[in-house]
């Protein structure tokens, strides 16, 4: 027994030297208290076999012996200083009062520790008697004051450790506090290991257990700091979070028999402990989901619909499967996630997708659909129609992405009023394309033809607003529905590129009649400068070409004035905000705009940007200077100031054609083009 049990310390022994070896890397304050927990633990040992060893001998001395077993208890007394600073470490006790307590136990451990270093003299705490009939020396232990003084620091430092371990597991959770359990153990067999030898010692036999007590002990102390895992408490800390899950979560067994749920599970199902292994995996999906999913689905994933308090619920149904390591088959969890802001998400998005934006009607990717079942499905009679509204690029131009958007939807309304709910109709950009079955080309015209008078009588803008269509016909059901599409979208193109030119022209013309019927220009002005314009254009020697073109920009000069609020044009150039003042001067650039897009007008596109340019550069939108600016437009601006100036205005009233032309004179070489201005004045002293 003896033999095993030193054979037994001698590996421990050996262990903790490579356990140490690894302990030494470590250079945190719980690295230096493991490691001087272990040179301790190894000290008291090492000392303890040696007396052990050399008990059996005669000619050993008691006094060798003595200081073996003295070294040895010191030892075993740095090992219990060792352990009182991990403990501290261990509950988290601020450093400054580690250090206090340390200072207060060390002094503590050296006045203990005098006691055992003088012992071999004093023999005032043990000693070594020889034992005539086992022919070895043993060790007895004086019970006399420095015995007790050797005992009341045992018991305080025992006592310190396992009050603070016992309150910091007060203080935690009882899943958290497997550590300081496992603290408590081997404090508590650390000072067991010191009285047990105290009492074997009396029947002097077994007091040499000591040095394995102490070796298990510091190598159980190495594997709570570098090796501990707290698998005791996992098995609840997973419960805890099982049941504290919010979604749905239901356990079946390998069987596919229920058994377990969390409490979201039984509260959104209404479970209850009997259905434990009397229902399967069919039977619940069957009872539970409302028929929905009536077997286990072959699929990962399911969406179901569940009632709850607070109305239907989307839900996600996962299968998961619980494999191990070894890829064994626990079970089956089913895991219901509620996705249903998801799912409204999702339809909004989709109902995005599939509709325009700004009319309501289907999109590209729904007509691409719909020709697709018509095909596929071989659905006859059916024709389709392509429709855009004429001159809708000047209306964008000229009046901005507000008129663009409000004929737009004003035709699709009445599109949509006029069409059959089996009627299909949805807008590709500009164009909308209709499909339009058990209807011949005929009669499908004529519900254009209808949709196209509503239309202009519609006042929407300024001008009437018509638009332009062309119907095509399926002729049998093997022609694919897309060559017809295509075929009335080309027809339609064609027609619009025809009728662009004559349309464009209509609506300046109606533009320019809107504006002297709305007072913001009127006839006479238009004449007086149409007919001034060509007086001076005449003198100063232009062609018929500039001529032709003088007229018109002298008739349209000011179109883009119709985009600009009657409110503003109605107020004094003083009383404009400089925002309204801005708004106003941008007239300019909406009739560059609206010029651009008709062919008769595009040569004076440029000339009616720039007819508020000033010779000085103070003019606006682009600030041009001197013969930067175009000739038609210098000429121009002399005209529409002096007549400007000789008739009634909002901004002053008239005044003499005489002080008209001084104020005109004034103004060479700043406002006016100065050659221009003296060619101007030679024209009225005629």
């Amino acid at each position: 027994m003896v033999v095993i049990l030193r054979i037994v310390c001698i590996v421990l022994l050996l262990y903790q030297l490579v356990l140490f070896s690894s302990t030494l890397r470590d250079i945190s304050d719980a690295g230096h208290n493991t490691a001087g927990i272990q040179v301790c633990s190894a000290l008291s040992a090492v000392f303890l076999l040696f007396f052990d060893f050399f008990a059996n001998f005669r000619f050993i001395s008691s006094s060798v012996l003595l200081w073996a077993a003295s070294l040895s208890a010191m030892a075993y007394i740095g090992f219990y200083f060792f352990l009182v600073r991990f403990v501290l470490l261990l509950i988290q006790i601020d450093q400054k009062r580690i250090n206090l307590i340390s200072l207060c136990l060390a002094v503590l451990t050296a006045a203990v520790g005098i006691l055992f270093i003088t012992n071999p003299v004093t023999l005032w705490v043990f000693t070594v008697r020889y034992d005539p009939v086992a022919g070895t020396k043993v060790l007895l232990f004086f019970k006399g004051i420095p015995f007790f003084i050797y005992i009341i620091y045992c018991i305080t430092v025992l006592a310190i450790c396992i009050l603070m371990l016992v309150a910091k597991c007060i203080q935690n959770a009882f899943r958290y506090s497997s550590r300081y359990i496992y603290m408590i153990f081997i404090t508590l067999a650390t000072s067991t290991g010191g009285f047990l030898i105290i009492r074997l010692t009396q029947v002097e036999k077994f007091w040499f257990v000591q040095p394995d007590i102490m070796l298990f002990l510091s190598i159980l102390m190495y594997y709570l700091v570098y090796k501990y895992r707290p698998r005791f408490s996992l098995v609840g800390l997973r419960m805890g979070i099982f049941n504290s899950l919010s979604v749905p979560v239901i356990l079946f067994d390998t069987h596919d028999m229920l058994v377990d749920y969390n409490n979201t599970a039984r509260i959104l199902f209404r479970l209850d402990r009997k259905m434990y292994g009397n229902m399967t995996i069919s039977g619940f999906l069957s009872s539970k989901l409302s028929g929905q999913i009536r077997r286990r689905s072959a699929e990962t994933t399911a969406e179901v619909t569940i009632d709850t308090d607070s109305g239907s619920r989307v839900f996600k149904l996962d299968y998961i499967c619980l494999n191990s390591n070894k890829d064994r088959i626990h079970g089956t969890l089913l895991q219901f996630s509620d996705i249903t802001e998801l799912k409204q998400m999702y339809n909004i998005m989709k109902q995005t997708a599939m509709t325009d934006r700004l009319t309501g009607l289907a999109s590209r990717m729904m007509l691409d659909r719909k020709i697709s079942e018509i095909n596929l499905y071989r659905k006859y009679p059916y024709c389709a129609a392509a429709c855009s509204i004429n001159g809708l690029q000047f209306i964008k131009n000229g009046f901005g992405e507000a008129a663009y958007d409000m004929v737009l939807v004003k035709f699709a309304t009445i599109l949509k009023q006029r069409l059959r709910t089996e009627d299909f109709a949805a807008c590709d950009d500009d164009i909308i394309i209709v499909l339009l079955p058990d209807l011949q080309e005929d009669a499908a015209s004529g519900i254009f033809g209808q949709i196209n008078g509503t239309l202009q009588r519609e006042s929407i803008l300024p001008f009437r607003v018509t638009i332009e269509y062309k119907v095509v016909s399926r002729p049998n059901p093997d022609v694919p529905m897309q060559e017809i599409v295509d075929s009335a979208r080309n027809g339609m193109m064609r027609k619009l590129l025809l009728s662009n030119s004559e349309v464009n022209k209509e609506l300046v013309l109606s533009l320019s009649k809107a504006l002297s019927d709305t007072g913001r220009e009127t006839k006479e002005h238009e004449a007086r400068v149409e007919e001034l314009a060509a007086r001076l254009g005449k003198v100063l020697g232009l062609t018929g070409e500039q001529m032709q073109n003088l007229n018109t920009l002298a008739k349209f000069h000011d179109i883009g004035k119709q985009t600009v609020p009657a409110g503003i044009l109605a107020k004094r150039q003083n009383n404009l905000t400089e925002k309204e003042l801005e708004q106003k001067k941008l007239h300019s650039v909406a009739g560059y705009r609206l010029a651009c897009s008709v062919p008769d007008l595009e040569p004076v596109a440029t000339d009616i940007l720039c007819h508020h340019e000033r010779w000085d550069g103070k003019g606006y939108p682009n600030g041009f200077k001197g013969e930067k600016i175009p000739y038609l437009a210098r000429i121009f601006a002399v005209v529409d100031a002096f007549d400007a100036l000789t008739h009634d205005r909002v901004d002053y009233k008239a005044v003499s054609e005489k002080n008209a032309l001084e104020t005109v004179l004034r103004g060479a070489g700043k406002q006016f083009d100065p050659q221009i201005v003296k060619t101007f004045v030679l024209l009225f002293s005629d």
